[in-house]
């Protein structure tokens, strides 16, 4: 059992970032999904895109990670090429 539980804790575990959807935010009026805190979730199956998880401001990083501020509506519109 305890095998389980720790296949439980490291694969389903929340991230300590999010990753979003961009389209989704832009519909939902910037409302962030729990789901994709999930360290299995990369992509949106509404939208049928990758999850996004950078920043896109400049300067420009490998490993950038937003803060827990939502984007305003024009940051999610240039996020939104797909949708």
């Amino acid at each position: 059992m305890d095998g389980a539980r720790d296949f439980i804790r490291t694969e389903f575990r929340l991230r300590h970032h999010s990753r979003w959807c961009p389209c989704c935010i832009r519909e939902n009026c910037g409302r962030w999904m729990l789901r994709w805190r999930l360290a299995w979730s990369y992509a949106c199956l509404i939208h049928e895109v990758f999850l996004a998880f950078r920043c896109p401001s400049p300067p420009p990083q490998a490993r950038q990670v937003c803060t827990t501020t939502l984007p305003s509506s024009t940051e999610a519109q240039r996020w939104t090429p797909l949708c």
